[in-house]
């Protein structure tokens, strides 16, 4: 069970690592196995397109996600993880940097004594430049 917003800060640190990582297998390891990532304007996700199956943008574009917790609420086995995350996406062809702010929520659910996504959706609520 979740104790407190560090273990959640935690695990968003930890996927935002992977994330950056570009590691495929590593980012869909952060989900459940019938987990699903939801992105703003683009189709959903199963963690086995994660894995490498589906298209992403790695090829165009790379990413440092930094998240913010504003709410945690455990409720019936899960938990409901309201954040803030600032985005800074690298083109990975022009070198060209962009910031964003998103807000994100992230249902997590345990599986194999570890908390896993289990549902990841966010919109983006601001764009800018570096």
């Amino acid at each position: 069970m979740i104790q407190n917003n560090h273990e959640v800060q935690r695990i968003l640190d930890a996927y935002a690592s992977a994330v950056k990582s570009e590691d495929r297998i590593l980012i869909s390891s952060f989900y459940t196995k019938d987990g699903v990532f939801l992105p703003d304007g683009a189709r959903i996700l199963s963690a086995h397109d994660i894995a490498g199956t589906g298209r992403n943008s790695f090829p165009k574009t790379g990413y440092d996600i930094k998240y913010v917790i504003q709410e945690l609420v455990m409720a019936g086995g899960l938990a409901f993880v309201t954040a803030q995350a600032t985005v800074i996406a690298t083109d990975k062809k022009t070198g060209s940097l962009s910031c964003r702010t998103s807000r994100d929520f992230f249902v997590l659910r345990e599986e194999e004594n570890r908390w896993r996504i289990f549902r990841y959706i966010f919109n983006h609520v601001k764009h800018g430049t570096v």
